[in-house]
């Protein structure tokens, strides 16, 4: 009416588009946003029209920002269909508006507004035409659009989305592969490396290396993978080959030519079993540089020609740092009174049993963790930590808890110690400050 009146109307978005362009736009994002995208328009009423007009022209005129929270709508309505994410399927018939009038220039706008918004959220492979452009290049991906063009399997790039957040808040194990959508920079670079990668049989062949031995390389970090993974089972690693390349590079730094190695210059499985020591550890110091030598065998930069000084790894395994954990015969150091009971409260789960590395056996052994030990400590005491820090007779100690109606947090018969809840003895020493008294 503004129009017909000749009245400026700024603050309208669709003031100077042509009034034949922005009533069809207006009548098209109404029908799109009142109905589904498969509606059929021959059979809408007058009423239908006008409701879909009025809605319209309320979205439109206020600009890109409001038409662009519409088009996110009918985005979103399509996270739970099948097949593949079309633009006619998700933007109903103001998609129709606008692709039976891409010669009109009067429509420019409205084209730009949805064209642009389509490519910026929508999984459009290369080459597709949106309302008379052509996608140059697809910046944008569902995890099957971006499995497909980084030539791996579905689940891979599933994991790729979740290890690196691209998909937001979106739960990406309830919704279709190609509905979780991404736009991300780092997201477009993984793809380009996978479409080179090479997988870790390939990797295992080209360095011959035993797959231990590769898993604690990845696991710490010495050679990078394309996918982020670096678990040492049940990961479908893949690495590029420059990278590759450098690992090796970082395992021969430094090494000198031997052709005729003595009985001390050993290969790296060689030195560590001789050594008594973990996998990860060698390999360490085989990256980190933390041997004064290293030797290789005439030949290619490959695993087996890697030599170390047997005697210089099992110095620096002695120097290794010994773990925190509590060898089962000196518990009683650090939980009194539980000594020989110790493997009931660890098969109880009151102890956690883990292993370490012990410089001094040279092996992994079983010991308590110092986390469940202090935890213990904090809880629980025992009737032989009480007995000697009150200095009286364990029988003695046994009455006067049973007189303040302390009783024992573990069955005794089971665990054959008696043992109490710290908190419940601290309680009845606030109310009855002479119980130890006798």
């Amino acid at each position: 009416m503004a129009r017909i009146r000749g009245d400026a109307n700024e603050s309208t978005w669709l003031d100077d588009v042509p009034a034949y362009a922005a009533i069809a736009f207006c009548e098209g994002l109404g029908v799109s946003t009142l109905h589904p995208p498969k509606v059929k328009t021959s059979q809408l009423t007058e009423v239908d029209w006008a409701a879909a007009a009025e809605t319209g022209f309320l979205i439109a005129r206020d600009g890109e920002t409001s038409i662009r929270l519409q088009l996110q709508k009918l985005n979103d309505a399509q996270v739970n269909t099948k097949g593949v994410l079309g633009l006619r399927d998700t933007y109903g018939h103001v998609y129709d508006v606008l692709r039976k009038t891409t010669d009109d220039p009067g429509y420019e706008k409205l084209r730009n507004t949805v064209r642009q918004f389509a490519m910026e959220t929508l999984p459009l492979a290369t080459g597709t035409v949106v309302l008379g452009d052509v996608v140059g290049k697809q910046t944008v991906h569902s995890i099957r659009s971006a499995a497909m063009a980084a030539n791996v399997h579905a689940n891979t790039m599933r994991k790729i989305f979740e290890r690196e957040g691209f998909h937001g808040d979106m739960d990406i194990y309830s919704i279709p592969d190609h509905r979780v959508i991404a736009s991300n920079e780092k997201l477009l670079t993984i793809i380009a490396e996978l479409r080179e990668a090479v997988s870790t049989p390939v990797v295992m062949d080209r360095m011959q290396i035993p797959k231990h031995y590769l898993n604690s390389v990845i696991e710490q970090g010495y050679l990078r993978t394309v996918t982020g993974s670096d678990q040492r089972s049940n990961a479908k690693h893949q690495f590029l080959p420059q990278d590759v390349t450098s690992a090796l590079t970082a395992m021969f730094d430094g090494a000198e030519m031997v052709s005729g190695p003595s009985d001390r210059q050993m290969t790296v499985p060689e030195a560590r079993a001789a050594a008594v020591t973990s996998i990860d550890f060698i390999m360490s110091l085989v990256f980190e540089g933390n041997l004064k030598w290293k030797g290789r065998l005439p030949g290619p930069e490959i695993f087996p020609n890697l030599l170390v000084d047997v005697d210089e790894v099992i110095e620096q395994v002695r120097r290794e740092a010994k773990g925190s954990g509590i060898p089962k015969h000196q518990i009683d150091e650090h939980v009194p009174g539980i000594g020989k009971h110790v493997l009931k409260f660890i098969e109880a789960g009151e102890l956690e049993l883990v292993e370490e590395y012990s410089p001094d056996a040279r092996r992994m052994v079983p010991v308590v963790s110092r986390e469940s030990a202090d935890a213990f400590v904090a809880r629980y005491v025992s009737l032989g930590e009480l007995s000697r820090n009150r200095g009286l007779h364990h029988k003695q100690v046994r009455k006067i808890l049973n007189s303040v109606d302390v009783q024992t947090a573990f069955d005794t018969a089971r665990f054959g110690v008696f043992v109490y809840d710290r908190s419940q003895i601290l309680t009845a020493e606030r109310t009855r400050p002479q119980m130890w008294d006798q």
